[in-house]
């Protein structure tokens, strides 16, 4: 709270930082999949991660190749904490 007794407004964005880095074969391979896509709205690199894993917490992502969704744990664990049981 300010002498005032008002709350000061949180400035939107960046309320969590996540970083990671990825290995010189992938950063390239990325840069080309972003090249080859044109993407017009993708500015660079981390852009480009920052949107995909929105559109994975959005669930927009699909696989390909179905049996692949198998092989991805964040996938295949029960969402409802009634299902462990």
């Amino acid at each position: 709270m300010t002498e005032q007794g008002k709350v000061k407004a949180k400035r939107p964005g960046k309320e969590a930082i996540i970083a990671f880095r990825l290995e010189s074969d992938d950063g390239k391979l990325l840069d080309k999949v972003r090249d080859d896509l044109s993407i017009r709205s993708v500015k660079s690199r981390g852009h480009m991660c920052r949107k995909i894993v929105k559109d994975f917490l959005m669930g927009r992502l699909v696989y390909i190749t179905p049996q692949h969704q198998l092989l991805d744990p964040a996938r295949n664990h029960p969402q409802d904490p009634l299902e462990l049981v």
